[in-house]
């Protein structure tokens, strides 16, 4: 804003948690979910110079064996992750007290 950009628009990529259960700086699945729809409401609501927000990672060709491949939306053998069917309800605009892996939003 300072340097008369205010007005581009940015594209965050690489966005998402990771929910690897033996990382340390992992969240649980739910908390992905949870955190994930909370961060597209929020920049809709206050960020309208955010144009996309990127998810990484939809699928990797063969497991890494490593915390990366617990960004991913869909396993290697295709099967699809709690965090896939909880974007899936989103854009579906399906309401979120019907759907019980997101937990409500916090106060404040």
């Amino acid at each position: 804003m300072n340097y008369g950009d205010g007005a581009k628009p940015a594209f965050v990529t690489e966005f998402g948690w990771n929910d690897h259960p033996r990382w340390t700086g992992a969240v649980r699945p739910s908390q992905r979910s949870a955190y994930t729809i909370q961060s597209f409401d929020l920049a809709e609501a206050n960020w309208a110079w955010v144009e996309k927000l990127c998810i990484w990672a939809l699928r990797y060709p063969a497991d890494l064996l490593s915390y990366p491949d617990n960004f991913t939306l869909i396993s290697a053998d295709f099967s699809k992750k709690p965090i896939y069917f909880a974007l899936q309800d989103y854009a579906r605009g399906w309401n979120r007290s019907e759907n019980p892996w997101l937990p409500p939003p916090r106060a404040g």
